[in-house]
């Protein structure tokens, strides 16, 4: 498989177009497209770029020999973070934090205990889900300013929507229109 090949296979892989990875690389679109074709090669330092973006080794893009049973195929940033567990680890934590305080002060509550200590509870399980969702929500918008930078997308208006649930679900529904929108 050849240089032109690889980097076709892996830009496609990450849903990536020629024109954001042209964008990326600080190219023209149509120097991807020569690459892809076997016309010409990608520079040094662009192999290098090439290989960071897409989290494999210059060596493994220059040997004609390798084929893609290394790569990374379908790479995408969001899903690396979804499997990372040192995310998992303090939002899980501070839901479980957040359960046991709600359910003491329910209890506390049906045996009619006092109130002030009822309400330090309840506030700070409050607390607790929220610092919960802010963890979440911050994973979330990291994520949405990296896809639009690789899409090549202005990303301010789109994390910005992503703040709600729903805004963010719209930008995963429209991002390939959003992408092919602002590189025409």
């Amino acid at each position: 498989m050849t240089i032109g090949e690889k980097i076709k296979v892996l830009r496609t892989s990450s849903q990536l177009s020629q024109e954001s990875l042209a964008t990326l690389l600080d190219v023209s679109r149509q120097s991807v497209s020569k690459w892809e074709q076997g016309i010409s090669n990608p520079s040094s330092d662009n192999l290098m770029r090439l290989a960071e973006i897409f989290k494999v080794s210059v060596q493994d893009l220059m040997n004609d020999e390798l084929q893609m049973k290394n790569f990374n195929r379908g790479h995408h940033y969001f899903s690396e973070v979804l499997k990372r567990k040192s995310i998992y680890l303090p939002i899980c934590i501070l839901l479980a934090l957040f359960i046991i305080t709600f359910v003491i002060s329910v209890y506390l509550e049906f045996i009619h205990y006092d109130r002030s200590i009822i309400f330090i509870l309840i506030t700070m399980s409050g607390t607790f889900a929220f610092i919960a969702y802010l963890a979440f929500l911050s994973t979330i918008l990291q994520y949405v300013y990296k896809d639009c930078k690789l899409r090549g997308i202005k990303p301010f208006l789109y994390v910005l929507i992503s703040i709600t649930i729903l805004g963010f679900v719209i930008y995963l529904l429209r991002r390939d229109e959003i992408t092919k929108d602002d590189g025409a």
